[in-house]
């Protein structure tokens, strides 16, 4: 079914695991709120798999100091029909650790793609696409922390602000940062510093 509703976890220590039935058949629709799974831990562990989320007018996934699980998910529509602002990201990841397996990031009109500070994140056999931010960042933003991109694709995303459109590294005073790329396919992305990557700091090999 379909679940219009948004997610707050603010209790530390909280396990939580959210089972959809399947992409196809179930959604959790936040349009009308700022971000759809809110999660501030800290010592947080949430897994979420097998639904699609229609994220906020922000955000569609706020993990910070949590550790998250995103797998066989389908994450879109986040900032459609909102003002284009700065912040506006589908995943912000601080502190903690990320993991996308076999997932799709696509369709996010402001919500440009996967923002990691000082975080940990993976992502595996996952595809970010078709996603815009009009003021700064692309599909994947490693604005500190460490990030491996394994098995993916990073196709079709645009920046018209300060980033490019496929991956960045680094950006505006951002901390030390480690970008791994394997098997991965950056492909037909465009941005105004860089169609598929643009590495300002840090190391990426």
């Amino acid at each position: 079914g379909t679940y219009a509703q948004h997610v707050t976890i603010f209790r530390p220590g909280t396990r939580l695991a959210i089972i959809g039935a399947g992409q196809a058949n179930t959604t959790v629709d936040a349009s009308g709120a700022s971000i759809a799974f809110n999660l501030d831990g800290p010592y947080l562990n949430v897994s979420i798999s097998g639904l699609t989320i229609i994220g906020g007018e922000d955000l569609a996934i706020r993990a910070h100091d949590t550790k998250l699980k995103l797998e066989d998910a389908l994450i879109t529509g986040t900032g459609a029909g909102t003002t284009p602002d700065f912040y506006d990201e589908t995943i912000q990841a601080t502190r903690g650790s990320v993991t996308l397996l076999r997932s799709t990031v696509r369709g996010n009109p402001n919500g440009g793609g996967i923002h990691t500070h000082d975080a940990r994140v993976t992502i595996v056999s996952t595809t970010a696409s078709e996603n815009g931010c009009p003021l700064c960042k692309g599909a994947v933003w490693v604005g500190g922390g460490q990030l491996q991109l394994i098995d993916s694709t990073v196709s079709g995303n645009t920046s018209t602000g300060q980033g490019g459109g496929g991956i960045i590294q680094g950006l505006n005073n951002s901390n030390a940062c480690t970008l791994t790329v394997d098997s991965a396919t950056v492909t037909n992305n465009t941005g105004i510093k860089g169609g598929g990557f643009y590495v300002d700091n840090g190391t990426a090999t």
